[in-house]
């Protein structure tokens, strides 16, 4: 409330159109007549609002909280968890409006079938059966959560993969199925699958995966996560913004379609 008020708007309706959002549901946030808060709409508003990025991670976990009977209000802020990238990632995927996509190593997670998580996971040397099911099990929610029934529209999303990712497992049993499986969604939900060359220049300036996050509402924002081993993190300046999206426009401009990469 102070954020807003700061800007000292005259009306509802004149900070509805600088959010870029319907009036009547701002007017709902500002009077506390709403009660379940989106998450990823409070963290545009904010930062819309000029909040400093560990202020709008904060205002989304609270947000998060609001859908959570159980939440105690001491929740600890996880914009830096390793592994699975924590649960602001699961929920901002699943909320973006776009995804750009990069990866250098392996097929991204929203493209994986179930067999290729299973090698994926078994080749691990620390994996054990509690693990794998563990992430199994959150990988194939995370698709769900983007292209299953309940998804909340058909999701825009590009993936940049250097060619690697698919010469690794070239010789794999799986390895058939899974290019499959990325044509197949390329044709039902209209994904966009390059493949970057290995020969090609472009992969002398990539050292990390990321994934740029675009979203429509309030106004047109974007944050990139990137995550490696040693963790995760997250993006938000619009200075670092732009820096992956350049880089990520001229990795696109080297890459070929997977289509043409197959041969089909």
């Amino acid at each position: 409330m102070d954020l807003y008020e700061q800007h000292g708007f005259e009306s509802t309706r004149e900070g509805a159109r600088f959010l870029g959002m319907n009036r009547s549901m701002l007017d709902r946030i500002l009077t506390g007549k709403t009660q379940m808060h989106d998450p990823t709409r409070i963290h545009g508003i904010a930062g819309r609002l000029g909040a400093p990025p560990t202020l709008a991670n904060q205002l989304f976990h609270l947000a998060v909280q609001t859908h959570d009977s159980s939440a105690s209000g001491f929740h600890a802020p996880s914009w830096r968890d390793g592994g699975l990238g924590g649960p602001p990632f699961k929920i901002m995927e699943a909320a973006a409006d776009r995804l750009d996509i990069l990866e250098l190593t392996m097929v991204t997670g929203l493209l994986q079938t179930e067999a290729y998580i299973e090698a994926q996971m078994k080749a691990d040397p620390l994996a054990t059966d509690e693990k794998i099911a563990r992430i199994k099990q959150y990988k194939i929610l995370r698709q769900e959560k983007r292209f299953g029934e309940e998804s909340k529209r058909a999701p825009e999303i590009r993936v940049v993969m250097a060619e690697q990712c698919l010469a690794g497992i070239k010789g794999q049993d799986f390895y058939e199925g899974q290019v499959e499986h990325m044509l197949d969604m390329v044709e039902r939900h209209g994904i966009g699958i390059y493949i970057l060359p290995m020969e090609h220049e472009a992969n002398l300036v990539l050292t990390r995966p990321f994934t740029i996050m675009g979203f429509d509402n309030p106004g047109s924002w974007e944050v990139v996560f990137m995550e490696s081993y040693q963790g995760s993190e997250w993006a938000e300046a619009e200075e670092a913004v732009a820096e992956c999206r350049r880089l990520y426009m001229l990795v696109l401009k080297a890459c070929i379609e997977l289509g043409a990469y197959i041969g089909c």
